[in-house]
C-alpha cells in the first residue's frame, strides 16, 4: 500500500514538474567587456519568472542579467564620462508579465534599481525603473519570451541611462567641479 501511495505521488510531482519550462537567455550580444568601468551594477536577480502565462516560464540570462545591464549603461553614458565620475547601483530588480486579458499579444518588463552618482565627491541618490513593453505573439511558444528579454532589457537600459544622464548633467554645475 505504501509502494502505491508513494508511486501516486511520484507521478503526480512529475506531472506537476511538467508544466515548469526553464530556458536560458543568451546576453552575451549586449556585452562588451572594458565597458565604463567607473559604472558598476551589482548583482540582481538570476532567473526572472515570466508571469501570467498558463505554465511556469523561468528565464536565465547568461550573463548575468546585471553584467548585460551594466554593458549597456555603461555604453550609453560613455560621452558623460570624466574624470572622478563612479557611479554605483544596487537593489536591482527585474520582473516580467503578460496580460492574457488585456494584452495578450504583449510581454512587459519591470526593471528597477538604485544609483549612487558620485561627481568629485558631490554624492546624489537616485532610484530608477523602467516599464518596456514587446510584442510576443498571442500564445506563442516559451522562446519568443526569451527572445523578448533582451529586447525589453535594452529598451529599459536606454530609458534609464537617459534618466541617469540628465542627473549626472544636472550635477555638473555643482560647485564641487
Amino acid at each position: 500500500m505504501k509502494r502505491i501511495a508513494w508511486a501516486m505521488g511520484a507521478c503526480m510531482l512529475v506531472a506537476a514538474c511538467s508544466h515548469d519550462v526553464r530556458l536560458a537567455v543568451p546576453l552575451g550580444n549586449m556585452v562588451t567587456p572594458g565597458t565604463a568601468p567607473w559604472l558598476q551594477v551589482s548583482q540582481g536577480p538570476e532567473q526572472i519568472e515570466v508571469k501570467g502565462l498558463e505554465q511556469k516560464l523561468v528565464l536565465t540570462p547568461a550573463p548575468a542579467l546585471a553584467t548585460a545591464l551594466q554593458s549597456a549603461l555603461g555604453k550609453s553614458l560613455q560621452p558623460d564620462y570624466f574624470t572622478d565620475l563612479t557611479v554605483s547601483c544596487d537593489s536591482l530588480d527585474a520582473r516580467m508579465k503578460v496580460d492574457q486579458e488585456d494584452a495578450p499579444g504583449k510581454v512587459a518588463m519591470d526593471l528597477s534599481l538604485r544609483c549612487t552618482i558620485n561627481e568629485r565627491g558631490f554624492v546624489t541618490h537616485g532610484a530608477y525603473s523602467a516599464e518596456p513593453v514587446t510584442d510576443v505573439a498571442a500564445n506563442a511558444g516559451s522562446g519568443a519570451y526569451a527572445r523578448a528579454l533582451p529586447v525589453l532589457l535594452d529598451a529599459a537600459a536606454k530609458d534609464i541611462a537617459g534618466r541617469l544622464h540628465a542627473d549626472i548633467a544636472a550635477n555638473k554645475g555643482n560647485p564641487h567641479h
